[in-house]
């Protein structure tokens, strides 16, 4: 998992450009530190550091952020290596440029370019798939569509995210959860049983109006847990395209 964390690391380019040419200079240049053991040190703190965010033994995308402020040392790397590109753009732009800009719109780009390669994925393209990956269905988000139908069926209606990371699910339908273990962590059950068992005893329970579950688009009805369909009828699915895969979301309602 920690090679796999580190692979998606050096993938985005702020990792490539940034962050790692930084630390590979560390031991060797004295533009960040002239003793030798601080630089040493400061290498110490970001293995350390690595060690911790890939110590869950679970990887995303996103991990490599807990990284970025080590990235400060590439960008003095850049910034002395760029020195020359640098005075040219100001004897080129003089009265123009404001050159104490040009680095921080320089990083600027490229933390957009190597994180956000998502464009059309937001609300602005309503025709695709991370709103709606099946035809036929509403161009609309799960989160909206099932806010919508909870809102209509009670005036403060109560919801489990069950067995999945919050899916906004919540925030969209304006609910407050009124259970400790609202999500399912990621973590394995064996290690931490309380979240797995908290949230059967909910659907046991029937603690909550509604509860939502995110599986793969090819699961059938007939999969879903017994616990679930005997305390909760289905009224809604929806699919759509998530975190680099397809997902069906299904909103069960309280018998």
């Amino acid at each position: 998992m920690l090679y796999q964390g580190i692979a998606d690391f050096r993938q985005t380019l702020v990792g490539c450009l940034v962050i790692i040419p930084g630390i590979l200079a560390l031991p060797i240049c004295t533009i960040f530190a002239k003793k030798f053991s601080n630089r040493l040190f400061i290498l110490f703190l970001f293995i350390r550091s690595l060690f911790f965010v890939y110590l869950g033994m679970q990887t995303y995308k996103y991990y490599f952020l807990f990284l970025m402020p080590f990235g400060i040392f590439g960008l003095i790397l850049l910034g002395k290596l760029g020195e020359g590109f640098s005075a040219q753009l100001k004897n080129n732009f003089s009265g123009t440029m404001n050159q104490q800009l040009l680095w921080p719109c320089i990083c600027l780009f490229l933390l957009i370019l190597s994180y956000n390669t998502s464009f059309k994925q937001s609300k602005l393209y309503t025709n695709n798939p991370t709103i709606a990956n099946k035809k036929g269905e509403e161009p609309k988000a799960a989160p909206d569509l099932f806010a919508e139908y909870m809102r209509g069926a009670y005036e403060n209606p109560t919801l489990l995210n069950y067995q999945f990371l919050d899916g906004s699910f919540y925030l969209a339908a304006d609910i407050l959860p009124t259970e400790r273990f609202f999500e399912f962590q990621n973590i394995n059950p064996t290690k931490f049983p309380d979240n797995y068992y908290a949230q059967m005893d909910s659907i046991l329970n029937q603690k909550t109006d509604f509860v939502v579950l995110e599986t793969a688009t090819d699961t059938k009805e007939e999969d879903i847990e017994e616990l679930i369909k005997e305390n909760y009828q289905r009224v809604m699915t929806h699919n759509q395209y998530c975190d680099e895969r397809d997902r069906t979301y299904w909103l069960y309602e309280k018998k």
